[in-house]
């Protein structure tokens, strides 16, 4: 972290030779002693880091590392408090939106420890425990309180929001009576039915038979006995497939799903 620090603030590439004079005149030791290795295995060791020139004998920091924000004080006490402030940092610089994950990694490389030694703690928890500063986003992803207005923060949130909702649904549909039989054309008034409810322009097609599947207890593939692509182009008048998985109803067919014949709904008020 010392040897960082030190590239930080020349923002230029130095030689080993130049590197070891100024580590020892800031940290009042050589590199060999602190590594316990010669400078040039030292950064070696540490490609992931350093970019070492062999033949030119120089050395400098990864150009993610360099782009980073400024490397803490190596004397700082590595403590709950060290954590928080880098996490935010890193935010601020890489956000307004990032992974947990992808955070634990740049603290790793910047700091050679990971998080969990310093807070004996899941790295999402200690964002819990701190409000004021972290905005849990879902997904995996955190970002700042004061970006909570940020449209890619505002994005991400109405993102996960809509997947609770979804989730809550298919909980309510999963509680609905299960008929003994099941048809082609409730195949088909079910997947019209659940891409009505998502909202969105379109679905994955895999999303429709795990929802399905979900509801009714059977695959889809037992009913219709073909591939469900195969399935949905079987009726061109009510399903258009747009590439990437992903299916959508085509303009007017979603008129009259109220009405359909649907042997699910029959069952259930029976």
């Amino acid at each position: 972290r010392g040897i960082q620090r030190i590239f930080k603030e020349r923002q230029q590439p130095m030689k080993v030779s130049e590197l070891e004079a100024a580590f020892e005149e800031r940290f009042g030791e050589n590199i060999r002693v602190a590594a316990g290795i010669s400078t040039r295995d030292y950064l070696l060791r540490k490609q992931n880091v350093f970019q070492f020139d062999e033949a030119q004998d120089t050395a400098y920091l990864q150009f993610n590392i360099l782009a980073g924000p400024p490397i803490a004080d190596p004397n700082l006490p590595k403590d709950e408090s060290f954590v928080i402030d880098e996490f935010e940092s890193l935010i601020e610089d890489l956000g307004p939106v990032c992974y947990v994950s992808a955070l634990c990694g740049k603290f790793i490389q910047r700091n050679g420890i990971s998080v969990t030694s310093v807070t004996s703690t899941r790295p999402l928890d200690l964002l819990k425990r701190n409000p004021d500063r972290f905005l849990i986003v879902g997904g995996g992803n955190v970002s700042l309180v004061k970006f909570r207005d940020h449209p890619a923060v505002v994005s991400a949130m109405s993102q996960t929001t809509g997947k609770a909702a979804r989730a809550a649904r298919a909980a309510q549909d999963a509680q609905l009576p299960v008929p003994d039989m099941v048809t082609e054309q409730d195949v088909v008034h079910e997947f019209r039915r659940l891409i009505l409810q998502d909202g969105n322009e379109s679905v994955y097609i895999s999303s429709l038979c795990g929802r399905f599947l979900q509801r009714f207890r059977r695959p889809v593939t037992h009913i219709i006995n073909s591939r469900p692509a195969d399935f949905l182009r079987k009726y061109p008048e009510i399903f258009e497939l747009v590439g990437g998985g992903n299916v959508r109803l085509v303009p007017g067919s979603a008129a009259g799903v109220g009405q359909a014949s649907f042997s699910v709904e029959a069952s259930s008020s029976q």
